[in-house]
C-alpha cells in the first residue's frame, strides 16, 4: 500500500512570528469573550506593546482631530476612510477601510483595516504606520462598494503611492494566488492550513463587517435606470422660462415615465432643452403633484452625488446621468419600472 508522501514547508521567520503575536491577541479577546459571558459584541481594538498587549474599548483615536471629522462626499482612489457609525449599526467599534481601485459602474474596491496589530493571513500587510487602527491593512477582505455609501464617511488619511502599490500586490495573491513579492513576505503573516484554525472564525467576523454594504451596493445595482437621452452635450433656446422648457420637453419628445409601485407614485424626467439638465417630477396614482413625497433622492451612478426631492421635484445634471441612477427611500434602492417609451 503506497502512502502519499506530506510535504513539510519552513514559513520565514517573520510570518511564524507574526501568527505567534495575533494569536496571543486572539486569546486576550477569547478572554474577554468568556468575560461578558458568552457574548461577542465586537472584534477587539489592541493598543499596547506587541509582547504585552491587552485589550481595550474602542473609540476615535486621539491623533484623529476635530478639525478632520467633517464629511467628504465624493470618495477617491488612495482615500483612508473611517465609515459612519450609523452605516454600520452592527460593528461597535471604528471601522476604517482604504480605496485601492475604482470598479464597473462607478463602483470601488474597499480594504479594510485589522482590529489587530500583527497580521493573522498572508492576505495581510503591515503597512508600517505608528497609528494602531491603520497598522495593518487587509486585502482580502476587499469588497465592491457603491461610491454613495463610501461618501458617508471622514477622510482621514491617504495612501501613499508605495502603499497603495504594496496592498495591491497582496490583493492580487489573495485573489489569484499570484505569489507576493519577497520584499513583502516579511511584513505579511502565515497561511492558513487548517479547518480548525482561529484565524478563519476571525476572517469571518471581519468579512461580516463590510457585508451589509456589499447587499446594499448590490440593490443599487439591481434598482439602476438609464434615461435613453441622457447626454452631457449642452443645449439653448430661447428665454421662456421653466414654464415653457418644460413644455417644450413635452413635445419635442425628450420625456421617460416610470411607475414605482412600493411608494404609489409616478415619476416623470424630463430633457430641459434650455441647459443640460434633467428634471424630476413624482405625481400619485390621481395624477396630482407628490408635494408631501418625504426622504426620497436621487443617486446619480456616475459620480455617486445625491441629489434630495424637495416637494415632488429634483433637478440633476445631465453629465451626472450618464451611467444612469437608482431612487432612494431613506437610503434603501426602490425599484421604478418603465411606464411607457419615450416621445
Amino acid at each position: 500500500m503506497k502512502h502519499s508522501r506530506i510535504k513539510f514547508v519552513r514559513l520565514p521567520q517573520a510570518q511564524r512570528r507574526h501568527c505567534e503575536l495575533w494569536l496571543k491577541e486572539w486569546s486576550l479577546y477569547e478572554l474577554g469573550q468568556a468575560v461578558a459571558g458568552g457574548e461577542q459584541p465586537h472584534l477587539p481594538v489592541v493598543a499596547a506593546s506587541a509582547d504585552k498587549a491587552t485589550t481595550t474599548e474602542a473609540s476615535v483615536p486621539t491623533w484623529l482631530q476635530p478639525a478632520t471629522m467633517g464629511p467628504d462626499s465624493l470618495p477617491a482612489v488612495g482615500d483612508i476612510r473611517l465609515l459612519y457609525p450609523d452605516l454600520i449599526p452592527h460593528v461597535s467599534v471604528p471601522s476604517y477601510c482604504a480605496i485601492i481601485s475604482g470598479w464597473e459602474d462607478g463602483l470601488f474596491l474597499a480594504t479594510q483595516f485589522s482590529p489587530f496589530l500583527w497580521p493573522a493571513t498572508m492576505g495581510e500587510l503591515l503597512t508600517g504606520r505608528k497609528e494602531y487602527p491603520l497598522r495593518v491593512i487587509c486585502p482580502w477582505s476587499t469588497a465592491t462598494l457603491s461610491p454613495f455609501l463610501l461618501g458617508r464617511s471622514w477622510l482621514v488619511g491617504k495612501l501613499a503611492a508605495r502603499e497603495l502599490r504594496e496592498t495591491r500586490q497582496v490583493f492580487k495573491h489573495a485573489v489569484t494566488g499570484k505569489a507576493i513579492p519577497k520584499s513583502l513576505e516579511h511584513r505579511v503573516g502565515a497561511p492558513i492550513v487548517h479547518p480548525l484554525d482561529p484565524r478563519i472564525v476571525y476572517q469571518r467576523m471581519l468579512a461580516a463587517v463590510l457585508a451589509p454594504l456589499v447587499k446594499r451596493t448590490a440593490g443599487e445595482i439591481e434598482s439602476t435606470v438609464t434615461i435613453p437621452w441622457v447626454s452631457a452635450s449642452h443645449e439653448t433656446v430661447a428665454d421662456g422660462g421653466l414654464k415653457r422648457a418644460a413644455k417644450d420637453c413635452q413635445s419635442s419628445g425628450h420625456r421617460e415615465s416610470y411607475k414605482c409601485s412600493e411608494l404609489s407614485l409616478d415619476l416623470d424626467v424630463y430633457k430641459d432643452t434650455r441647459k443640460s439638465v434633467a428634471h424630476f417630477e413624482f405625481s400619485t396614482s390621481a395624477g396630482q403633484a407628490a408635494t408631501r413625497a418625504r426622504d426620497l433622492s436621487i443617486l446619480c451612478r456616475k459620480t455617486g452625488k445625491v441629489v434630495p426631492v424637495v416637494k415632488g421635484k429634483a433637478s440633476v445634471n445631465r453629465a451626472d446621468l450618464l451611467a444612469g441612477f437608482t431612487l432612494l427611500l431613506k437610503d434603501t434602492p426602490v425599484q421604478l419600472l418603465t411606464a411607457g417609451k419615450s416621445r
